[in-house]
């Protein structure tokens, strides 16, 4: 399970309750719904055997205080009375100056992940604001001979990409890709229970030097956390016989998937000829709306 599934678990339990509820009085209607529906389930995609990426929890250091290469990293937490959680702040010195400062209303963790491959390790670190549905951001570096950024969480933000990043080697070069998630369309499309929440792929890039959106390049990790979300439609939907809402969601992940691999066009023929219901359009049309806007689509499709 992952970061995505673990947050709406709270929030399945009770829709499931609700569905429930609902059902007992609308069971003949369900049954006109599932004799609509039946028509237009959309293909089960193949699972594919990409591993879905590495934990950083054995990486993250517990000491608050280290020296890498020719720099200290210091971690305070405090809390006041009035506070819920400690306010967290790391930062990295080069003697007495003070090179990044990070700061967090919940956490900060930092560690060691050999991303580019080989002996030597780069330093990590994530910050964490709190709330169920919100707000991760990760920052990696360099740190000899100097300290480099080589991805800056705070170039995109926290309504864009987010959640746990997943280091993966996805073409066993040595080099590690790695994904977050898209969260453009979180409470877009209806609650956050059932928005989408496609892969954003990072690859490193030897000309910039710094990790770049690559889907078109990996779809194989975005064809994995589809596969995913697939294994999510059949744990949630089984409590409920609200088969239009069900074809509604399977339907938007199966085109984003589509969409986030590189394959826009196929996506939309598929949407086009598989989903008739009246909210067909209005669907359509916020969908590309958020894509406009969203900086990992932006990336496949606006960008050489």
């Amino acid at each position: 399970m992952n970061q995505i599934v673990d947050r709406r678990i709270a929030t399945f339990f009770w829709l499931s309750l609700v569905c429930c509820v609902l059902v007992v009085s609308a069971d003949c209607d369900n049954q006109y719904q599932t004799a609509i529906a039946v028509k237009q389930e959309p293909p089960k995609i193949e699972n594919v055997a990409v591993p879905h990426g590495i934990s950083l929890e054995d990486y993250w250091i517990d000491a608050d205080e280290i020296r890498i290469d020719d720099y200290k990293l210091n971690r305070k937490c405090s809390k006041s009375t009035d506070d819920i959680f400690p306010k967290c702040v790391l930062e990295v010195r080069d003697g007495s100056k003070i090179l990044r400062s990070f700061e967090s209303s919940i956490s900060i963790e930092y560690g060691l992940f050999p991303f580019l491959g080989g002996d030597r390790k780069q330093l990590i670190v994530h910050t964490y604001t709190g709330g169920a549905h919100c707000c991760d951001i990760y920052y990696i570096f360099e740190t000899s001979p100097k300290l480099r950024a080589i991805f800056d969480g705070d170039q995109f933000t926290t309504d864009e990409i987010g959640y746990g990043i997943r280091p993966v080697d996805a073409d066993s070069d040595g080099v590690f890709e790695f994904s977050l998630t898209v969260m453009s369309f979180d409470y877009e499309l209806g609650s956050h229970a059932f928005s989408p929440f496609p892969a954003a792929v990072f690859a490193y890039d030897r000309k910039t030097r710094r990790y770049e959106l690559a889907n078109r390049k990996y779809p194989k990790i975005v064809k994995a956390r589809y596969a995913e979300m697939q294994e999510w439609e059949e744990n949630t939907f089984r409590f409920t016989k609200d088969q239009n809402m069900k074809l509604r969601v399977t339907m938007i992940n199966k085109l984003l998937f589509f969409i986030y691999s590189g394959k826009e066009a196929e996506g939309w023929s598929m949407f086009d000829e598989s989903y008739n219901q009246e909210d067909k359009a209005e669907i359509r049309n916020k969908i590309q709306r958020i894509l406009e806007k969203d900086p990992t689509y932006r990336a496949i499709y606006l960008q050489p």
